[in-house]
């Protein structure tokens, strides 16, 4: 195809091509092929026998002769675009295959087609010169024309091998036959069996020609004759004939259904990735979006322009992705090809793919729900068993507390990140105010913390866990950071018994987590403990009680970059 276009590019710029173009020769054909036909219709209309031979009438005479002159120079024609057209194409094709150029010159002209015009013109000539019964192959044409007449042909041509073989079968059974008339029956058909060259002739003429076999050239007998006429009817032509027929007949079959299957292919599957009609057209939004695909995504004639453009392009000029199909077209490979593959059809989510992400998000959300119900039952049957071991120990209820006033207290500690909790003994904590209330039940809350030197989504990211006893535990979310870096926790208390004289406050980070919605079911051993500390609920009851709003407590550490978490106290409710 490349060299076609290379020579009607040639063809182009000698201002050839308005004449010598493939089109102008498929139009030549048929106009030659249309005029055989009209001067085949005037000899069946006018043709009889008036003086002893075949003739037409004077004026048909002269109208076919023009016609048939006519006829022989479109044949010409048709000839001389042929070799101008598509011989160079096919003599630079066997160059391309390494052989010598009177080779390929043998070879372009010996080819099938070039015969074929050059057979086509002779024909036409004789019909002219010679006698007008020539004109009738020119019929034949429309085997080259008609690719429903060709398959026909092949249908003959594609099982010569079968059909050569039941052929040289049916021969040898009717010589049989032949040879058994000549010794036997030889009386029946006298003189057409005197000898058995005679007998053999007579045999597979009538044989083929009278629809009951050779029954029908004797004399109907069911006499000695009645099992070879039989069995000639029943061999021959019902077994032996249908057989060659029915292998004629499934091949016409064959070539038909894959002559359909290869129409239906190339309408209803793109060229380059193989993808479906019915896909595109299903999944696009607008109508024909097969048509869409194959003209702007996939047009193959662009894929063919380009692999032209890398013939005519120095290799040395080449780019990486050129280079690339430069090597697959030089092994005959499409591997460059985006088999199965269509940005139109990446681009839009499958129906499939929706549902997935539905039931996911709806698993996603019922997690965190489930989640946070069971968060929030761990905290009620945890207050209930405080309370529980409360009213066991105690004989009577103390006096109710005043109205609580908020307290904060102030811890400092170092940003070490511990593997194991680290407890803090009592004497590191100054207290900076006293109260007589110290068997009080007490709340306890975490107000924020600073000089941590970390993004904000780290930040973002602490946890703070209250262990109580070893056993019941606490959990306050870090909820917002300002603009210092001070990291604001969740406004929640917990309600500590008199009995209690110490508590773990430990903070994590939560940064390693998988995601918001399943943190709460995840273990802290998923976290990053940063620090842990032990407070002394004595000291912290004394500043519940004290008159001041602030009591200050702080701890010193070595550390260069310190950081404090500020937790508040009052009594409880």
């Amino acid at each position: 195809l490349y060299r076609e276009v290379k020579q009607q590019q040639l063809l182009t710029e000698m201002n050839l091509s308005r004449v010598f173009s493939l089109t102008n020769q498929n139009r030549a054909t048929w106009i030659s092929f249309v005029l055989a036909v009209v001067l085949n219709g005037f000899f069946i209309s006018d043709y009889s026998y008036r003086t002893g031979e075949p003739t037409i009438s004077d004026w048909v005479n002269n109208v076919t002769t023009y016609i048939n002159a006519t006829q022989t120079v479109v044949a010409l024609f048709t000839l001389i675009l042929w070799l101008v057209v598509r011989t160079p194409v096919i003599y630079q094709s066997y160059l391309a295959s390494n052989v010598s150029r009177l080779e390929a010159v043998l070879y372009t002209a010996t080819d099938g087609m070039t015969l074929y015009y050059v057979i086509y013109l002779g024909i036409s000539l004789l019909g002219v010169f010679v006698e007008n019964y020539y004109v009738s192959l020119l019929l034949l044409d429309i085997v080259v024309k008609d690719a429903t007449t060709r398959a026909v042909l092949n249908a003959v041509i594609t099982p010569w091998k079968a059909l050569a073989m039941g052929a040289l079968l049916q021969a040898f059974v009717i010589y049989i036959y032949a040879f058994y008339s000549f010794y036997f029956f030889r009386s029946d058909i006298a003189p057409l069996c005197d000898t058995l060259t005679l007998c053999l002739k007579f045999t597979l003429s009538y044989g083929f020609q009278n629809g009951g076999g050779i029954a029908d050239s004797y004399e109907h007998s069911t006499g000695n004759r009645l099992i070879m006429d039989l069995t000639f009817f029943c061999v021959v032509l019902v077994i032996l004939l249908n057989v060659v027929f029915g292998m004629i007949i499934d091949t016409f079959s064959s070539l038909r259904a894959e002559r359909e299957r290869k129409i239906l292919d190339t309408n209803n599957r793109c060229f380059i990735c193989g993808i479906d009609k019915q896909i595109f057209d299903r999944s696009s939004d607008e109508p024909d979006g097969y048509k869409s695909h194959i003209k702007i995504d996939h047009n193959m004639w662009n894929y063919l322009y380009f692999i032209f453009l890398l013939w005519e392009q120095d290799k040395d000029d080449d780019d990486g992705m050129e280079q690339y199909v430069r090597r697959a077209i030089a092994a005959n490979e499409i591997v460059f090809f985006p088999a199965n593959k269509a940005v139109r059809l990446e681009q839009i989510v499958s129906p499939t793919e929706l549902v997935r992400r539905d039931l996911m998000g709806s698993v996603d959300m019922m997690e965190s729900n489930l989640n946070s119900k069971f968060d929030e039952f761990q905290g009620e049957i945890s207050s209930m068993l405080y309370q529980l071991m409360q009213s066991l120990k105690q004989d009577t209820l103390q006096p109710s507390a005043p109205p609580p006033t908020a307290t904060e207290i102030i811890l400092e500690f170092n940003d070490d990140v511990a593997d194991d909790i680290t407890a803090i003994t009592d004497s590191s904590y100054m207290i900076a105010a006293t109260s007589t209330h110290i068997n009080t039940n007490i709340e306890l809350g975490i107000v924020d913390m600073k000089g941590l030197t970390m993004s904000v989504t780290e930040l973002l990211s602490l946890k703070c866990k209250i262990v109580v006893n070893s056993m019941t535990t606490f959990d306050i979310n870090a909820s917002k950071v300002d603009k210092n870096k001070v990291v604001a926790f969740e406004d929640t208390w917990c309600t500590l018994p008199s009995d209690v004289s110490n508590v773990e406050v430990s903070v994590f980070n939560n940064s390693a987590m998988r995601s918001k919605a399943v943190q709460s079911a995840s273990s802290m051993g998923e976290a990053k403990l940063l620090s842990s500390i032990v407070v002394n609920l004595d000291q912290i009851r004394q500043a519940a009680g004290t008159d001041t709003e602030y009591a200050t407590v702080s701890m010193k550490s070595d550390s260069s970059t310190p950081f404090l978490i500020t937790l508040k106290v009052r009594p409880a409710k």
